[in-house]
């Protein structure tokens, strides 16, 4: 069995925003059956170690990828999720060539 860890650098008093979405995160994997229960934790700078840390660890008999064919990772996003990149020239399909 491993133990499995990520670990987020945030912006400053920003952790416990960082680490609800973390939660929302590790829920929609659990309720879609690909990742055991999920531990989010933070140091927001009140003890001692690395400050403006998010950790979410979870439990996994084997070390896998999931990818598109399995998950479909637009349906485990949080609703108030918008990646930065979706309006550039790029994901549009565009190429510049300058």
């Amino acid at each position: 069995m491993y133990l499995i860890r990520r670990v987020w650098t945030v912006k400053r008093r920003e952790a416990r925003k960082a680490a609800t979405i973390a939660a929302d995160i590790g829920k929609a994997y659990e309720e879609a059956g690909q990742r055991s229960a999920t531990t989010v934790y933070f140091n927001g700078g009140t003890l001692p170690g690395e400050k403006d840390r998010v950790y979410m660890q979870w439990t996994a008999e084997v070390i896998d990828s999931h990818t598109e064919e399995t998950t479909t990772r637009a349906s485990l996003r949080p609703a108030s999720w918008a990646p930065s990149y979706a309006s550039s020239p790029r994901a549009a399909g565009s190429s510049s060539t300058s």
